[in-house]
């Protein structure tokens, strides 16, 4: 960037138009509304002249956006109207096109900035392959009309080949299963060994019940067409979009560069407050309270809703609906494939369900679906309460794309994102990664579920503006009601009182903050038939950041070449780098073990001075880490030097880019990075380190060490 004040009086606005070919170059950082692809104006006061430094002719398309384009010296066609010195100067109103190009001066104000690649959004087809009439794969291909707008958007259910699929691929795990157990039992430890070398025992001797395994089966059916795709991928292309120092950038505006950007009259980097959630109660505390306190609007999109857990249906029964009747805008996107695969789990067995493992889970699952949802809108007024299902089709390879995006918003002033599906559930417990945010982000984040619910529903939301109070002194706090919470008593409740006095309270949230004013830069990625996966471009900048040190915890991971080769580089430079994955002592899918085995042996092979954690099979698990012996870590963070971080819903594994939809927070915020950094070290203390890529071969008992290690 290079800039010079001058100043103007004939003129009070302008307005500028660059033309050139290469809308993908368009980047976002300033703002989440660019308009990439066509020309439009951006409207800048006369006392600004702003150039843009390219190394070759490109497109640029402005929406009251800037964009950063560097080096040092261009050529652009410009177009402009208005009194912008330097591009029309001699009248008030004309029009001039034609060449100028700018070099920097002496007293010229630079900043640069390294900007990923934009590539173009991939627009899905709304619908599920197969099942709707004119998606990819369906025989009818009619098209379909435009999503309307309804209180409750339908979900197909399965049809009789899905069930057919569904139920081959479950005998043949429960098969597996009862096979690696009669063996078990029959053979010598030796010879079964032997019998069992290099077979995954994961769908076998880990999963505890039946009703497991269909839940295994379930997933398995749903990747596979987008496993058919994925094995026509030029692996060793995919690797290079992403492999390489320089090709993958930290997308948070540094100080230093923000500063420079602001001289130039650049509007300030985004800024908002944040915390992390600290565990279940709080959580649920959280949510429960910012609901109460709406008055314009909630927003909530989750991949999965364990209508089998109180605190789930009471907001879903009881808070929300009081919302909605107060006039609060409520609007709630659920993910059509899990919804599917639940409704077809709780009544796949006719009428030999109610006596199947676990009858009275699935009992309450297809309560949800089909009598539930429909009750607790009814009692709403029309259009308050809305129910929306995330049904989107890869539009060239066919292949259904599953939303796995966690968020909660509210007002769009407050908002919590993470791992956490809505709440943390009782698996999980402490062990999810979940973060609040107020003022930008959470708007950004609202945004964000906006774009989501157009796409699907076809009802464009506007964001509710509500004045939010910026000071609150503290007082003692005062019993409070059950029902409404006065924010004075939950942030005391969670915040010594020492630290509350006097404190910036965002009224929408009832705890108190970790950092304030952070830089901050919301990823979104649209996974697609290219494996484009923006969350990993970030990661690998955040990685490839570190100096000092690098924390990563992964609730589901199999790492490939590109992080594999982000790690290597960090320890290369002398980085310390410590990772931490699930093993199948703690997850709750068992059939991706295999996978996770076989990228962690690649990566203590390909990056050997990486320093890997695996859950389990250690006895000393604490009560408060979670359930059960071993805890199950469903948290997806990263930490850079603690300094810079990332919180979000990602999980290091190719899905990410082919076929979950992701959502991930990245925060140059060290309070909070030191907070994520104790988090990772609570956790590690209940893991056992795997140093030898052998002890990671895929087979019984070979993924991690033996008990005590």
């Amino acid at each position: 960037f290079c800039d010079k004040t001058r100043l103007s009086p004939r003129s009070s606005f302008g307005s500028m138009e660059v033309i050139t070919d290469a809308p993908r170059d368009i980047h976002t950082i300033f703002s989440a509304h660019a308009n990439s692809g066509s020309a439009a104006d951006m409207t800048l006061p006369p006392s600004r002249r702003v150039s843009f430094s390219l190394e070759e002719s490109r497109v640029v398309s402005f929406s009251d956006v800037f964009a950063e384009l560097a080096p040092a010296e261009s050529t652009l066609e410009v177009r402009s109207e208005g009194n912008f010195e330097g591009f029309a100067p001699a009248v008030d109103q004309g029009t001039l096109v034609g060449t100028i190009t700018v070099t920097p001066q002496e007293d010229d104000v630079s900043a640069t900035l390294a900007i990923a690649p934009v590539v173009p959004r991939v627009e899905y087809f709304v619908g599920i392959p197969g099942v709707t009439p004119g998606a990819p794969g369906t025989r009818a291909k009619a098209t379909r009309p435009a999503p309307e707008a309804c209180d409750l958007m339908h979900v197909p259910r399965f049809t009789p080949l899905e069930h057919a699929v569904h139920k081959t691929i479950f005998a043949r795990l429960l098969a597996r299963r009862v096979a690696l157990k009669a063996a078990q039992r029959l053979l010598p430890k030796r010879a079964f060994k032997a019998a069992t070398f290099g077979a995954c025992e994961c769908a076998g001797r880990f999963l505890p019940s039946v009703y497991r395994v269909e839940n295994e089966a379930f997933e398995m059916m749903m990747l596979r067409k987008v496993r058919k795709h994925v094995d026509t991928v030029d692996v060793a292309e995919w690797n290079q979009k992403y492999m390489g120092e320089g090709k993958c950038v930290w997308p948070v505006r540094d100080f230093a560069t923000d500063q420079s950007m602001r001289k130039m009259g650049f509007p300030p980097a985004p800024a908002c407050d944040v915390r992390l959630v600290g565990g279940f109660k709080e959580h649920v505390g959280c949510v429960e309270t910012a609901v109460q306190r709406a008055r314009g609007s909630i927003a909530i999109a989750t991949c999965y809703f364990k209508a089998d857990e109180a605190h789930f249906t009471r907001l879903l029964c009881e808070l929300l609906p009081a919302a909605a009747r107060r006039g609060v805008r409520v609007r709630m996107l659920l993910d059509a494939t899990v919804a599917r695969a639940a409704i077809a789990r709780s009544n796949g067995w006719g009428p030999l369900t109610p006596y199947a493992s676990q009858a009275d889970a699935r009992a309450k699952f297809l309560d949800f679906y089909d009598n539930t949802l429909q009750k607790v809108i009814k009692q709403c007024p029309p259009g308050s309460f809305r129910v929306g299902f995330f049904q989107a089709t890869e539009p060239v390879a066919g292949y259904e794309v599953k939303s796995h995006v966690k968020l909660f918003a509210v007002d769009g002033d407050f908002a919590v994102t993470g791992g956490s599906n809505l709440y943390p559930t009782e698996l999980t417990q402490k062990s999810d990664c979940d973060i609040a945010v107020n003022g930008a982000a959470a708007r950004a984040i609202d945004a964000l579920f906006n774009e989501m619910w157009l796409e699907q529903t076809g009802e464009r939301l506007e964001q509710v503006e509500v004045e939010v109070a910026e000071e609150k002194r503290v007082s003692k706090p005062e019993p409070a009601t059950p029902d409404v919470c006065d924010v004075s008593v939950a942030v005391a409740s969670v915040v010594p009182e020492s630290a509350v006095s006097f404190r910036r309270v965002n009224l929408m949230s009832p705890l108190g903050w970790h950092a304030h004013g952070v830089r901050f830069h919301p990823v979104m990625s649209r996974p697609d038939r290219t494996g484009e996966d923006a969350v990993l471009r970030a990661v690998v900048g955040l990685a490839d950041k570190a100096e000092r040190e690098f924390l990563l915890c992964m609730g589901f991971a199999a790492p490939h070449a590109p992080l594999i080769d982000a790690l290597r580089r960090a320890t290369a430079r002398g980085v310390r780098v410590r990772v931490l994955l699930n093993s199948q002592y703690s997850a709750d899918l068992q059939t991706p073990m295999g996978d996770l085995a076989a990228g962690a042996r690649a990566m203590l092979v390909g990056a050997p001075k990486v320093e890997l954690y695996l859950t389990g099979p250690k006895k000393s698990q604490r009560a408060d880490i979670g359930k059960g012996a071993h805890a199950f870590q469903h948290g997806k963070f990263c930490v850079a030097d603690r300094h810079f971080c990332s919180v979000g819903s990602w999980n290091a594994w190719a899905r990410s880019a082919f076929h979950e939809m992701e959502l991930n927070m990245f925060f140059d915020a060290p309070d909070l990075a030191e907070k994520l950094a104790e988090k990772w070290a609570r956790a590690a203390a209940e893991c056992a380190r795997v140093k030898d890529p052998a002890a990671l071969t895929p087979g019984t008992g070979g993924v991690s060490p033996p008990p005590g290690g």
